[in-house]
């Protein structure tokens, strides 16, 4: 009786003298095994080879979402012993926790999501305050600071420094005739042309509009300055091509040792 409550839908063919595959043929048919989508026969055969084996256990889903534990060994007169175990609670249990799982791996990816976006703001906010955005030159504040410690540095260690302030001739009517977005583009290119001059222990440093400055040290001054000087003025003068369009500018240089 309780094999029949339990199979409910091969109850009408659980009978004495019934054979197993008719019982799970009839059963099946009629939807007692939610799993049995494909061939009947084929899951008939596969359930029968697993009970010649004796021994082991396996998981049937019942109609209404019901799970049983299915396990089977055969007797020595010829019989089988089989339990069939109610598991439902234990699936829903175990299903509940993947969820859990599920939804804890999702919110530690996405916290590792916001971990690198907040890592990248906060470089990008520190190179910020010591860079220009556009160029990505040293700006005001921090070329200001290169300085001092670069005038302390002399005074204990000797040498010399010196200061080239760059201002573009003419920018503004670039911007005006050309539009700010190719005035923009002019800054970049000029930045990569003025870096490209320099020693690698020279600083470079918008400070802002269309001024740059440039710090040296050394004792080959002011010979040093002046070639870069005329570096500057060759390279600069070299025309720009932005947007299809030749771009020529000069600028003009002051130094200060």
């Amino acid at each position: 009786h309780r094999f029949r409550e339990l199979y409910a839908e091969s109850a009408s063919f659980i009978h004495v003298g019934a054979r197993f595959e008719d019982i799970v043929r009839g059963g099946a048919r009629r939807g007692q095994y939610p799993q049995a989508t494909g061939d009947i026969e084929t899951f008939i055969g596969d359930l029968i080879a697993w009970r010649r084996q004796g021994d082991g256990t396996i998981e049937r889903r019942l109609p209404n979402d019901r799970w049983v534990l299915v396990s089977e060994r055969p007797t020595a007169d010829g019989g089988r012993v089989g339990i069939r175990t109610d598991i439902t609670a234990l699936k829903v249990a175990h299903a509940e926790l993947a969820a859990a799982n599920a939804r804890a791996n999702a919110a530690i990816e996405e916290a590792q999501r916001q971990n690198v976006a907040l890592t990248r703001q906060e470089s990008r906010i520190r190179f910020l305050a010591h860079h220009d955005d556009l160029t990505g030159l040293q700006n005001r504040l921090a070329f200001r600071t290169q300085i001092a410690d670069t005038l302390q540095q002399v005074g204990m260690e000797g040498g010399q420094i010196t200061l080239l302030f760059l201002d573009l001739d003419r920018f503004k009517d670039i911007n005006d005739t050309l539009g700010h977005p190719v005035g923009d583009q002019l800054l970049r290119d000029v930045a990569k042309r003025l870096s490209s001059c320099v020693r690698e222990t020279d600083t470079v440093a918008r400070l802002g509009g269309d001024e740059f400055a440039i710090l040296c040290r050394g004792y080959d001054q002011p010979q040093s300055t002046e070639a870069l000087s005329a570096r500057i003025v060759d390279a600069l003068s070299q025309p720009f091509s932005i947007d299809g369009r030749t771009i020529s500018i000069s600028t003009s240089i002051g130094i200060a040792m």
